[in-house]
């Protein structure tokens, strides 16, 4: 993972709240401007049009983009089920209880 990729990835967050203030303020000035229009206050519809797209792909984006803590779940979590660490865990685990099993055993005088 490169310093570029860290740096993006921890900006996550900021990027994610700017496109959600863009996209509450763009919703509110697009939905009075509807009502401007159809009290026959705007006379181009078109623009009225495209800002309203523009603001809903940015809702969109806004909504699908993960949070810093997301998008680590994203990169390591594959990353670690599939090492080979993670493939010798289990034989790890099972020796290990077998041996606090034992231990506690012996301390507790169980047969």
């Amino acid at each position: 993972m490169t310093e570029w990729q860290i740096y993006w990835w921890l900006k996550l967050d900021d990027i994610q709240g700017v496109l959600v203030v863009i996209g509450v303020l763009g919703f509110c000035g697009c939905l009075f401007t509807w009502i401007g229009y159809f009290l026959n206050d705007i006379q181009n519809i078109k623009a009225l049009i495209i800002a309203t797209i523009v603001i809903s792909l940015i809702c969109i984006v806004a909504t699908f983009m993960p949070s810093s803590k997301q998008y680590a779940l994203i990169r390591v979590l594959p990353a670690i089920t599939n090492s080979e660490i993670a493939k010798e865990v289990p034989a790890d685990l099972k020796e290990l209880y077998d041996m606090a099993k034992k231990y506690l055993k012996e301390k507790l005088e169980i047969k």
